[in-house]
């Protein structure tokens, strides 16, 4: 069996969603390297806490990658994940594949089949779960050098390294600068754009050779036309068709979004749904009491941070 490593620098703040991740993956078939200052407690034995701080991983990254290095906080990282191979090669040393993340993802027992039928075979030199761009939350690339030099190939690399604009994040490791919002809207496709050399999704798909697994497997639903997503006894499905990984990247930006911070996945059925996390069965006294109950408390700290205008202005635009 290929053993498989996900590459995780998190700095700055613990997510309070943290816990719902660190249970949907125990017992899944692949490591988590956490490497970041932040102790967590009561991990799963796939999660492996290496201690280091923002400042030993930005002179690692000077060392290794021989350039100018900006970081100003810890989402810039995610523009270097094609670059973690080379980065953090003596971390990886003895997995056959490596990659990265993101931690606001519930795995389901089916990604353990994912895992099984296309990644631990090893026929595949990188693996995307979206079939456009690779996947910034999930992907798997193989732990050779040819991979973990790839991104070389990318015309602009050394200047995503000191890249500074646009939040100071590129977003080179799915689809580069200006290209992803037009992408994400439907106005472009890859394939409009065979020539593009300014992310590394480019030089993968049109230069990197091998074996390229990519097609659309993780979940990223917003949740707003009342979907819901339960994860029951390690099975996940989002109304009732299963789904082996949800990435509620969009469903957690209306502030009224929740997710306790302890025992989040505690309970023989979790719901999300475009109001957060709510354990046991979808009774009426959740629907009626807690839903409104954050949707209130939401408007409460909207007018604190904003005023009431800030608050009418979201409610009827």
């Amino acid at each position: 069996m290929k053993r498989v490593a996900l590459l995780m620098p998190y700095f700055g703040k613990l997510p309070p969603y943290l816990g719902a991740y660190l249970k949907s993956i125990e017992n899944k078939l692949f490591d988590v390297l956490w490497i970041s200052d932040l102790p967590v407690e009561n991990c799963p034995t796939n999660f492996k806490i290496i201690s280091m701080e923002l400042k030993d991983v930005r002179d690692r990254m000077i060392k290794t990658l021989g350039t100018h290095v900006v970081i100003n906080d810890g989402r810039r990282l995610c523009d270097f994940r094609p670059m973690y191979g080379q980065i953090f090669s003596d971390l990886i040393e003895g997995y056959d594949y490596f990659g990265w993340g993101d931690c606001d993802l519930i795995y389901g027992d089916d990604f353990n089949t994912f895992l099984e039928q296309i990644v631990l075979l090893g026929e595949y030199d990188a693996i995307s779960l979206h079939k456009d761009f690779l996947t910034g939350p999930t992907c798997f690339l193989r732990n050779n050098e040819k991979m973990k030099s790839l991104y070389k190939k990318a015309t602009n690399w050394k200047e995503v390294c000191s890249f500074g604009g646009n939040g100071g994040v590129y977003i080179f490791d799915e689809c580069g600068g200006n290209f992803h919002d037009k992408l994400v809207s439907g106005e472009m496709t890859l394939e409009d754009c065979s020539k593009i050399r300014d992310s590394f999704c480019g030089v993968l798909w049109w230069e990197g050779g091998g074996n390229i697994f990519r097609e659309d497997v993780i979940n990223e639903s917003s949740l707003k036309n009342g979907e819901v997503v339960m994860l029951k006894d390690g099975h996940l499905t989002i109304d009732s068709k299963s789904i082996p990984v949800f990435h509620f990247v969009l469903a957690k930006v209306p502030r009224w979004f929740q997710c306790p911070k302890k025992n989040c996945l505690d309970g023989s059925v979790v719901r999300i749904t475009r109001y957060g996390f709510f354990h046991g069965e979808w009774e009426w006294m959740t629907r009626v009491c807690r839903v409104w109950y954050r949707v209130i408390w939401a408007c409460v700290n909207a007018i604190k941070a904003h005023g009431f205008k800030h608050l009418f202005k979201r409610f009827f635009k």
